[in-house]
C-alpha cells in the first residue's frame, strides 16, 4: 500500500460572511476533504482559530475532527 504524502494540513478554510449560514461550509469542507484524502495522507490536520463561525467547530466534529491542540499565537504588528 502505497502512502502518498505523510501529512496533509489544511490551515485557511472559511467564508466571507456573505456566505456563511447558507449551509456552504459543510460542503465545501466536505470537498476539501475528499481533495485532500485522495493523496492518501497518513494524517490530515485542520488548523482553526478565533475568527471561525461560531458554528464552525460543530462542523469540524461531523466531519470526523477533533481538538489536538490549543495554543495561542502571536504576530508581530
Amino acid at each position: 500500500n502505497n502512502v502518498g504524502e505523510a501529512a496533509i494540513e489544511l490551515v485557511h478554510f472559511g467564508l466571507v460572511p456573505a456566505f456563511q449560514s447558507k449551509r456552504l461550509g459543510p460542503f465545501l469542507l466536505d470537498r476539501a476533504l475528499r481533495a485532500a484524502w485522495s493523496h492518501r495522507p497518513k494524517r490530515l490536520w485542520l488548523h482553526t482559530d478565533t475568527y471561525d463561525h461560531p458554528a464552525a467547530q460543530s462542523v469540524y466534529g461531523r466531519a470526523g475532527f477533533s481538538a489536538y491542540a490549543r495554543r495561542m499565537e502571536t504576530f508581530p504588528d
